[in-house]
């Protein structure tokens, strides 16, 4: 089995490969721009202990779950990960530190990881930066084209103004027409316990809460003039026999 962790922190990239077959974990980092590299494969347990009460040992597999939980964003607080900022020269190794506690201790036990420098010529390294450069076009290219589909999309749509408007239109006479029916039916039982006002006001803000669109509540008010003077009915029956009425519609 065969696992990789990739992050950057400030200046550089890391990548950590862990081989399970022959127990293995190797550490590389290469710096954003210069494309120097640093390198260590670690074999073997890390024993060294700097503190006298904690003593901990770090197999090549405990540093492949410490360094997945750190990419995971789940690191427990026993452990804290300190990566280089940037290097001082390119031959000079960068330093990984694990650093270690316990429970209601304020000591920390320290494992170092000494990542070595490789020989990187300057024409790789010219190379690599065209690699980068090419790369960074390509994704300024597919976000420009990205772009451009959705203002191409955008034209097409608000171009057709006149379309728009018969859109709309016809989905307000839609809802007008439901209400409108749904009106008509409650007329069919309607009482004369309210006044022309009541049932004016309780009509109206019935057409206010179910027609959504400006043109909607248009549409309604016109309407209002035809389904008859006498209507009337509880204000809270009314917003319940829409409700039922929208759903099943």
């Amino acid at each position: 089995m065969f696992t990789e962790n990739v992050f950057t922190h400030c200046d550089f990239n890391f990548r950590v490969q862990y081989g399970e077959k022959n127990n293995s974990i190797t550490f590389d980092a290469t710096h954003k721009t210069q494309f120097l590299q640093w390198s260590t494969t670690i074999t073997s347990n890390l024993t060294e202990n700097t503190s006298e009460h904690i003593k901990v040992i770090f197999t090549p597999a405990i540093l492949n779950k410490i360094f997945t939980n750190y990419c995971r964003g789940t690191l427990s607080k026993c452990y804290k990960i300190v990566l280089p900022e940037g290097y001082k020269h390119e031959d000079v190794p960068l330093l990984i530190e694990i650093h270690s506690t316990m429970d209601d201790l304020d000591e920390w036990d320290i494992k170092i990881i000494t990542l070595e420098p490789m020989n990187v010529s300057v024409e790789r390294r010219f190379e690599l930066k065209l690699e980068q450069r090419d790369k960074q076009i390509e994704e300024l290219n597919t976000k420009i084209e990205n772009l451009n589909d959705k203002i191409n999309e955008l034209e097409e749509i608000y171009n057709d103004d006149n379309n728009i408007c018969r859109v709309n239109e016809q989905i307000a006479k839609n809802n007008v027409y439901f209400l409108t029916k749904k009106i008509d039916d409650l007329c069919k039982r309607v009482d004369n316990t309210y006044t022309k006002e009541e049932c004016d006001k309780n009509y109206t803000k019935t057409y206010n809460t179910y027609t959504k669109r400006e043109c909607d509540v248009k549409y309604a008010r016109k309407l209002m003039r035809h389904v008859g003077e006498d209507m009337s009915d509880d204000v809270d029956d009314v917003d319940r026999n829409f409700n039922e009425y929208l759903r099943k519609v």
